[in-house]
């Protein structure tokens, strides 16, 4: 069982029997070494193995030392050295819930041998500590290695785990607040989430068209779920009223409407009027006649039309008289007008005769002339002016 691994010269080989031991003798013939003073000089080696007895139980130990003859000289004996009988090195198995993990939800490993090494092959995707405790870092694939080692070798075995990424619902991009009937878009980068809302005030569709439904307060929400657990992205939405409306009212060829809107917006025939931006709207031709009202929370309303027909001589108004500052004229038609002395002079001319501002006249008697387009006169009535 003895095999020579090698020699600093040559050398024979013999085995002793002698008081029972078995004995191994190595002898260097015609080497002659330099004395003691010379040690750098004077050394020399024998490498061998050597197989153990069978069925040696584990942690036998076996004592070994050599006797060194130079020439004539007494032994010198060398130290004892202990050698004890091994086992190879168990790495046992890994024991884990699942071989997949979440960035940032630690993961206990326990092996079935004791006194190993954790180790991770790739630190950017995952580390693991001294006590098999494993931190997903990043996405991606990683191999976990346990390693037990003894003085007869080394034992590894390996687990590939996979690293997922947590769930990220992004942010909710759009309007915070929408008018009760009315309809916003929303939007959100990240994909293949749930859409929702709280209190039901807001419908919202699976392309995220949100509808405000009734007014009051919601919160929308975006649910992105992954095996990692659910993300959910939130965006508060106030649904506003809308403005309360039921019909124009008529006074003759006077429209009006509630008065305490932040806007008004009168059209004709579908189009805007020009400067008609008031709750009240004297006529000025013929057609189907609305306004559109507006809130402070910039919800709108569209009043439905009124429609104003042709007209006489007998519908033309003028209000109020005596008036003191202004004079409101109304009629199916434009009308031009002029202020004059009741002998006739002219003191004033006015265009598109809506309204006519008297307010710096003198108290007194006055006449109202008013005209068509064609210059002809419709109507000629005494106005009073009064003081304030």
């Amino acid at each position: 069982s003895l095999r020579i691994v090698g020699a600093s010269a040559i050398m024979n080989t013999c085995f002793i029997r002698a008081e029972g031991y078995n004995m191994v003798k190595f002898d260097f013939p015609g080497i002659n070494l330099l004395d003691s003073s010379h040690h750098n000089q004077c050394n020399g080696t024998v490498m061998f193995d050597i197989k153990s007895e069978p069925g040696l139980p584990d942690n036998t130990t076996i004592f070994n030392h050599a006797g060194i003859f130079f020439d004539d000289n007494p032994v010198v004996m060398t130290d004892t050295v202990e050698t004890i009988i091994g086992v190879l090195p168990v790495a046992g198995s890994i024991a884990a819930t699942a071989s997949t993990i979440c960035v940032g939800l630690p993961v206990a490993l326990i092996d079935t041998a004791t006194g190993g090494v954790w180790s991770s092959s790739s630190l950017a995707i995952a580390a693991i500590s001294s006590t098999g405790i494993i931190s997903g870092l990043a996405p991606g694939a990683d191999t976990i290695s346990y390693t037990v080692s003894n003085d007869c070798g080394v034992a590894t075995i390996a687990l590939v785990i996979t690293v997922n990424p947590m769930p990220n619902a992004g942010t909710i991009v759009g309007a915070n607040n929408v008018c009760a009937g009315d309809s916003l878009q929303l939007n959100n980068a990240i994909t293949f989430g749930v859409w929702s809302s709280a209190e039901g005030r807001v419908v919202i569709s699976p392309s995220a068209k949100a509808y405000g439904v009734a007014e009051g307060a919601d919160v929308i929400s975006y649910s992105v779920t992954n095996s990692c657990g659910t993300d959910v992205a939130i965006l508060p939405v106030t649904v506003n009223p809308v403005p309360v409306g039921q019909t124009i009212n008529r006074n003759g060829f006077v429209l009006s409407v509630a008065a305490g809107y932040a806007s008004y917006a009168w059209m004709m025939n579908g189009s805007p009027i020009n400067n008609a931006n008031q709750n009240t709207y004297p006529v000025s031709g013929t057609g189907a006649f609305t306004v559109v009202v507006t809130n402070n929370f910039g919800c709108s309303f569209t009043y439905p039309p009124v429609t104003i027909g042709d007209c006489n001589l007998a519908d033309i108004q003028v209000y109020p008289n005596p008036t003191e500052s202004v004079i409101y004229v109304s009629w199916c038609h434009p009308l031009h007008g002029n202020i004059s002395f009741t002998e006739g002079k002219i003191i004033r001319e006015v265009s598109s005769a809506t309204q006519i501002d008297i307010s710096d006249l003198p108290n007194g008697i006055y006449n109202l002339n008013l005209y068509d387009d064609y210059g002809r006169r419709l109507l000629s009535r005494r106005i009073t002016k009064l003081s304030k």
